[in-house]
């Protein structure tokens, strides 16, 4: 490529590149049976690490949930409906997803995510969300 005036080339900077991709909890597993029982196993190993518990109830949340970490961080009391009724569930809005500007924008776009009675009804606890 030909270099631009004053020096500069034409190309585009080199983009960092990531760090190796952790390993899969359930990578080289056969079957469903295999990769639930390694699933489970972590979740064992996550109790049985000394941490503070609002770091464990957080794990447990976003394992149950299947939610990216970030929206457990960003979650607001508001957003979570019918807690106590036969239908709980956590509208995260879509313009808190991960997504491109035109999925955010769409005006049903939020997420809806249900919310089993383990990963809510946890004795006196609840994930920490802001008010």
């Amino acid at each position: 490529m030909r270099d631009k005036p004053g020096g500069w080339s034409a190309r585009e900077p080199e983009r960092p590149t990531q760090g190796p991709q952790a390993a899969s909890i359930i990578g080289g597993k056969r079957g469903p049976e295999e990769q639930l029982a390694a699933v489970r196993q972590m979740m064992v190993d996550c109790e049985a690490e000394r941490c503070r518990a609002s770091t464990k109830l957080v794990l447990r949340f976003i394992a149950l949930t299947a939610v990216r970490p970030n929206e457990v961080h960003g979650a607001r009391w508001d957003e979570l409906h019918d807690l106590d009724g036969k239908d709980p569930r956590w509208v995260i809005p879509s313009g808190r997803m991960k997504g491109d500007e035109d999925s955010k924008a769409e005006e049903d776009g939020d997420h809806i995510v249900p919310l089993s009675r383990q990963c809510w009804k946890q004795p006196g606890r609840s994930p920490g969300i802001s008010r």
